[in-house]
């Protein structure tokens, strides 16, 4: 192989890993003091034993709803949706606010393919978008032996000689062993963004769908039109803000932009976020309207 060929496959190959890794993302999330958690992403449970520190990767969605539930139940569970930017590793930490209570911060991001190695006690895992279950088997095992089944034992007391033959001692040994299994179980579907919106939004549409829907509503030529598309493409849908801000562009009325905003705000991932939409209005009123709406 000559030295221009070489080049180029070197070339190639790293633009491959590239690519690839500029496709996924990855969330670590760790305990500073040690406290052990499970982990679910988007109601999906992710680790199968309580961990203190994991690292999620092959990770395709742009936000995660992140649930945090403590193996000490006493400590409660802990709740925060996190925005993930293409082939990058997001890092959150658990621990303890300045009035005791736990929350999960966000650290900081940095490129996968920089990445520093994962500590030793790091647990990794890739993204399953199907539970991730711990079964635990209990075997006990009885051993009966019988050593010393003939025994002597000779004494004197207060000068007077006395012996005890004492027979059939038996001893009885039990040994249990655990074992650990982690499985996986169907949820019911395999792609997590075409889950039933009665099951909770639980991850936004990916950019190809949301692109076909949105040149669907746009082709559409009156007002009616373009809102009964929208909001049977929301129907079926979960958003986020972004994507409702976007097709809320697509009106040229100040009174269908609030109803559909009204409309698209239970299918919304990021709800934390919706106040962006307010920027989509002219009016005031049409903002305080809808904060109201939204409340309820």
């Amino acid at each position: 192989m000559n030295t221009q060929k070489f080049s180029l496959l070197v070339l190639f190959t790293i633009f491959s890993f590239t690519n690839l890794w500029s496709q996924t993302r990855e969330l670590e999330i760790f305990s500073g003091g040690g406290e052990k958690f499970i982990l679910y992403f988007n109601g999906i449970q992710q680790t199968g034993e309580p961990v203190t520190n994991v690292r999620v990767s092959d990770i395709q969605q742009d936000f995660v709803s992140v649930r945090i539930v403590f193996d000490d139940k006493t400590k409660g569970e802990l709740s925060k949706n996190f925005p993930l930017n293409a082939g990058t590793l997001t890092t959150a930490q658990i621990k303890l606010n300045n009035k005791g209570s736990y929350k999960l911060a966000y650290m900081g991001e940095v490129a996968i393919a920089s990445a520093p190695a994962p500590a030793p006690t790091q647990v990794k895992r890739a993204y399953s978008s199907t539970p991730v279950e711990t079964t635990t088997t209990t075997t006990s095992t009885t051993i009966n032996s019988n050593d010393n089944p003939n025994m002597n034992i000779n004494m004197n007391v207060a000068g007077t000689a006395m012996s005890v033959n004492m027979t059939g001692m038996e001893g009885t040994t039990t040994y249990t062993e655990t074992t650990t299994t982690t499985t996986t179980s169907s949820s019911g579907f395999d792609n997590m963004e075409e889950a039933p919106v009665d099951e909770g939004c639980v991850a936004p549409m990916k950019a190809t769908d949301f692109a076909e829907a949105k040149k669907s509503i746009e082709l559409k030529s009156f007002e009616d039109s373009k809102l009964a598309i929208a909001k049977q493409v929301t129907d079926v849908n979960c958003l986020s803000t972004n994507q409702v801000k976007e097709i809320i562009r697509l009106f040229s009325f100040e009174e269908t932009k609030l109803e559909y905003a009204k409309y698209a705000y239970p299918y919304t991932f990021d709800q934390n976020n919706y106040y962006k939409v307010n920027d989509e209005f002219t009016f005031e009123a049409t903002i305080e309207e809808l904060n109201e709406s939204i409340k309820r």
